[in-house]
């Protein structure tokens, strides 16, 4: 068969095999009862919480957290998961939230590229692998909404950049933006960066007076539907000093290795990740050397960025990867992971704009759908792996009287257990002290610092090093009424802090749960040690 035939064979059925590659990148997710991620158990109990608050106005949960005053653009996913928490049960509202994201961010990706007229594009495919990113494993929902709502929002400005922009067409890209940044900030800096970079011509314009007024008229209608965002970001900011004290910036070789080993790739194996990993790096390489020979042999001036804007912003996204920090406060972190992340993604996109020989497209074609199907392989197998503990601890929540306090002792080195004790609080109202969002000011709960009581755990105090509670030095003391224990593969805490909970507990708690593996436990505190309320 000839090399034309299967490329209008790729194109005539790119939709049919797009749609179900979406259904079926969806496994992972619909084949285990749980999606554990770093962050998402401590947002779906956040979320159980709002809702309790919500329901129950003046309950015990009043006296350990508050709403936070200050509206953030960073809560969109607590908003959505708490509206599910109304109607479905908790495991069928994180599936409902990670499935949302799984299937409208390849869609979105899809609209903008028939937008800019990538239509039938082979390298549409290579999405898949980045929507299964460490960005996701982390839990970063508010982020993966925003990527909907950012290449929802390229797209219909394409659409409208081409047609002309409407009154219809500003009002839904005023909606569109406006939720890129009320989900996400950094996402809604990615756009304003893009919007210049597309809007390159129009700046141009402003100097030619014969161009002056269409470019001022088009780019007035673009400050329409950015200014709600910008007065929400410039708010934030206002009200949020960054201080220049909180930066932290990786190395530059670090950064090399993340492009180096496609760092966004690597979600939930890395060992098994970095061999698919490896023939993508490939494959975006050879494309990139022939784009540039085609480019050499066809131009005078083969390098122009002029006439390629998705190709100043991968510049653009590479050249900030090594200037930006990874960190600027405890509210703006990983910016060089997603930094990274856009890079690639962009790098997608302008090679979409590059040409290649029909053979190169057929064998990348072929490499990427081979990578995509065994990479969904891969996250079934480690999904599966890692509902186990997850299981284990929704299991010993059913020991857990309503509207008590527990303190979690995660055991666990693995990243992924760093919340999984949240998952105790996702079905009943409770107070888990391991609530780190509780701590932060971007998230809509607070500690209730005034009214909380002075938590104890036996005869160990929070300001030991091995073991964080939160407690209230200035109201009575009370005993933790539950304790969970976890392990994993490996271990987190020394030896001797250990030793040290495990005389606390079995002096003044009873164990009520034990794992069939051992490697969750849980204890309830002695009666003759309870509260006396």
């Amino acid at each position: 068969m000839k090399i034309s035939i299967i490329i209008n064979k790729i194109g005539k059925y790119e939709a049919y095999f797009f749609y179900a590659l979406v259904l079926i990148n969806l496994l992972p997710v619909l084949l285990c009862r749980f999606f554990p991620t770093v962050d998402g158990p401590a947002h779906l109990y956040n979320a159980n919480l709002i809702v309790e608050m919500l329901k129950n106005p003046g309950s015990r949960l009043d006296q350990f957290f508050v709403f936070n005053s200050n509206l953030n653009p960073n809560w969109t996913g607590h908003l959505i998961l708490s509206g599910l928490l109304f109607v479905f049960p908790a495991w069928l509202s994180e599936k409902i939230l990670v499935v949302s994201f799984l299937l409208f961010f390849p869609l979105s990706f899809r609209y903008f590229f028939h937008s800019i007229g990538l239509k039938k594009n082979y390298l549409l495919f290579l999405i898949f692998p980045f929507t299964y990113s460490y960005l996701l494993l982390y839990g970063f929902f508010n982020f993966q909404l925003a990527l909907i709502f950012l290449f929802l929002s390229l797209g219909l400005w394409s659409r409208y950049k081409r047609e002309g922009f409407s009154t219809g067409g500003i009002a839904s890209l005023l909606v569109a933006v406006t939720l890129i940044c009320l989900s996400h900030l950094f996402v809604f800096a990615v756009f304003l960066l893009i919007l210049a970079v597309l809007n390159l011509g129009n700046l141009t314009d402003l100097f030619n007076q014969k161009k002056q007024a269409p470019a001022l008229r088009e780019i007035g209608q673009q400050i329409l539907f950015v200014l709600p965002g910008l007065v929400v970001a410039i708010l934030y900011f206002v009200t949020n000093p960054v201080s220049e004290s909180h930066y932290s910036f990786p190395s530059f070789e670090s950064n090399l290795q993340n492009i180096w080993r496609v760092q966004p790739m690597k979600a939930m194996r890395a060992g098994k990740e970095s061999i698919y990993a490896s023939w993508v790096l490939y494959s975006m390489i050879l494309l990139t050397l022939t784009a540039f020979f085609y480019k050499l042999k066809s131009s005078n001036r083969p390098f122009s960025l002029g006439s390629s804007p998705w190709g100043i912003l991968v510049l653009l996204f590479l050249f900030s990867l090594f200037i930006m920090p990874h960190q600027m406060n405890e509210a703006i972190g990983f910016i060089s992971s997603r930094l990274v992340f856009f890079f690639f993604v962009f790098v997608i996109v302008w090679l979409a704009t590059q040409k290649a020989p029909s053979w190169m497209k057929v064998t990348v074609f072929i490499i990427i759908n081979y990578v995509n199907f065994a990479l969904i392989r891969v996250y079934v197998q480690a999904t599966k792996e890692s509902n186990r503990l997850v299981t284990e601890i929704v299991e010993a929540s059913k020991f857990i009287e309503p509207y008590s306090t527990v303190l979690a002792i995660p055991n666990s080195g693995d990243l992924l257990h760093a919340h999984t004790s949240n998952y105790l609080g996702v079905d009943k109202p409770m107070i888990i002290l391991e609530n780190y969002e509780a701590l932060l000011d971007h998230f809509p709960l607070k500690w209730n610092y005034p009214e909380l009581p002075n938590l104890q755990f036996g005869e160990m105090q929070p300001s030991e090093n091995c073991l964080q509670w939160q407690v209230s030095d200035q109201n009575r003391p009370e005993p933790i009424d539950y304790v969970l224990r976890y392990s994993g593969s490996h271990y987190r805490f020394s030896l001797d802090c250990i030793d040290r909970a495990d005389q606390q507990l079995n002096r003044f708690y009873d164990q009520v749960f034990c794992s069939k593996d051992g490697w969750v436990k849980l204890y309830r505190i002695k009666k003759e040690f309870a509260s006396s309320d």
